[in-house]
């Protein structure tokens, strides 16, 4: 859950919508419904534009996955780009991430894909799909 001025994004947590979902922050009202948010594990919020970390697939390892239980093999997920405000999608690009490796700062966004602590520019563009790699 984020907070952005009088909204909360929020995971809904109804099997039938489980997208993102901007909620009066006042009322619990839902305002907005996120699309191509479905699954999503992480949600960060930066200089206005959300990040988020989904999955095309739920439940893709179980539910017990856990510190100390951990069962995640480098499944692929999503970091997507998210203008909160119109619901458009800025960008997104595929790619292992690790589970509580997600970040973002002005720098970039951070991630560890099993091998590597990558960096994305916040403003990563279709066009450039390159990462740099920080640390091998």
């Amino acid at each position: 859950m984020v907070r952005r001025g009088d909204y909360v994004y929020i995971r809904n947590a109804h099997p039938r919508l489980p997208q993102i979902c901007g909620l009066d922050a006042s009322t619990g009202e839902t305002l907005r419904v996120l699309e191509r948010t479905a699954a999503t594990e992480e949600t960060l919020l930066h200089n206005g534009v959300l990040y988020l970390m989904t999955n095309d697939k739920p439940n893709k390892y179980p539910e017990t996955t856990r510190f100390g239980g951990n069962d995640w093999r480098g499944q692929k997920k999503w970091i997507r780009a998210v203008d909160p405000e119109t619901g458009g999608h800025l960008w997104d690009h595929e790619t292992p991430v690790a589970p509580l490796s997600f970040a973002v700062t002005n720098r970039g966004v951070f991630f560890h894909d099993g091998k590597q602590i990558w960096c994305l520019g916040r403003l990563h563009r279709a066009a450039d799909r390159s990462r740099q790699d920080l640390y091998t």
